[in-house]
């Protein structure tokens, strides 16, 4: 485990730094894309007609004054122009909140991607409420457990708003978050194949130390890992001079 000698005083004034910090962030971001919807404002056409007909060309004008001022491409910066076209006028909610800095660019990304398909402005309005009120707990979820709660939230209110499930082979993924100090939560999804590899593969590395190494099975598996990341051997910590399971370097075949 980690320990430091440090003073806890200002190792709690790191971490409120930390947190302080990240909302600044969050809220500068969120500022970025307010200002994008109001050069939106002052671009799009008054007649709502021709507002709709300037949405569906993609606003090609603005994205190319909104990568200048950014500094990047032109698909860059649309995807910064959609966010903040939606945020204005289907989620302002949503927008609120992120301007206090409670939420991040991750998040609201996923719910402008996964909220496109509302095309009723009530249900919009309704789904737009919801997420507002639930989104702040959700920021320490994994991407694919966050999809999931803003789908099940739009299906409450519309059924043919929700996106089809992506094909299993694009839901692969492996997340790896902070949880806690001196430590990380992993979370993924593996085709069988490769799952079944890995386990095989930890479980003989857990099981080739000695019986006087003083970890459980699981703990033996995790250390594991850090031999598959760096490669080399599942160091026994039974603290024997003579430990049986020494100088064994070979992995075991899945």
């Amino acid at each position: 485990m980690f320990e430091s000698n440090s003073d806890p005083h200002a190792a709690a004034a790191a971490v409120d730094a930390i947190t302080t910090a990240t909302r600044e962030e969050n809220a500068a971001g969120a500022r970025r894309l307010a200002a994008i919807g109001d050069l939106y404002e002052l671009r799009s056409p008054d007649d709502d007609v021709d507002k709709q007909c300037c949405a569906i060309d993609g606003f090609s004008g603005l994205v190319v004054e909104v990568a200048a001022a950014l500094g990047v491409s032109r698909k860059r910066a649309q995807a910064q122009v959609d966010r903040a076209v939606m945020l204005r006028t289907r989620l302002p909610k949503v927008a609120a909140v992120y301007a206090k800095g409670l939420i991040d660019a991750v998040m609201v990304a996923m719910i402008v991607s996964r909220t496109d398909l509302i095309i009723d402005d009530d249900v919009a309005q309704q789904v737009d409420a919801d997420l507002a009120a639930k989104i702040v707990k959700w920021g320490r979820l994994s991407k694919p457990k966050m999809e999931q709660r803003i789908d099940a939230l739009i299906a409450a209110s519309d059924q043919a708003g929700v996106h089809a499930p992506r094909p299993p082979s694009q839901a692969r993924y492996l997340d790896i978050r902070a949880s806690g100090p001196g430590s990380a939560s992993v979370c993924g999804a593996l085709d069988a194949a490769t799952a079944a590899a890995l386990n095989a593969v930890l479980d003989g590395l857990a099981k080739g130390v000695c019986r006087g190494d003083p970890r459980s099975h699981d703990q033996r598996r995790a250390a594991a890992v850090d031999v598959l990341a760096r490669g080399g051997q599942l160091r026994c910590e039974c603290g024997q001079s003579d430990c049986p399971a020494a100088g064994s370097a070979d992995w075991p075949a899945p």
